[in-house]
């Protein structure tokens, strides 16, 4: 009695799906997973090193803003910090800073913003997105 095409397409889905089960791909994708929502988690002490580190180069020289300072990190709510007049909201990952100058004859208001995003090798860095100066 031949098999017919239903039965031998079960026969191969099973073995397939027992060759996976054997081999630890499926484990180890579940636990590559697991590790790498952990490894995503962005915390205020590492919003405060990639701003601290961060090149300040990507800010044009038009847009007059203080760099980052070591200072203590302030909570502002859930997921939001200060750093100083820098502000961070680590659930959406981005960072702003808005430095006014009133009496400045040029340059009166000065915004960036950016996202904080990881390199292939897991390090945190600060990108800045948006540069604005105006009188």
């Amino acid at each position: 009695m031949k098999p017919n095409l239903v039965q031998r397409q079960r026969v191969m889905l099973w073995l397939g799906v027992s060759w996976l089960g054997l081999s630890g791909c499926v484990g180890e994708r579940t636990e590559q997973s697991t590790k790498a929502d952990k490894d995503q988690v962005l915390t205020a002490e590492i919003a405060k090193k990639a701003l601290l580190e961060m090149d300040l180069e990507q800010i044009p020289p038009g847009v007059i803003v203080p760099e980052p300072k070591d200072e203590p990190i302030k909570l502002l709510g859930t997921d939001e910090i200060a750093l100083g007049i820098w502000k961070c909201n680590l659930g959406k990952k981005t960072f702003e800073v808005t430095a006014k100058y009133p009496n400045a004859p040029r340059h009166k208001f000065n915004h960036v913003m950016g996202v904080f995003r990881r390199t292939p090798d897991g390090k945190w860095v600060a990108k800045v997105k948006y540069c604005e100066s105006a009188e």
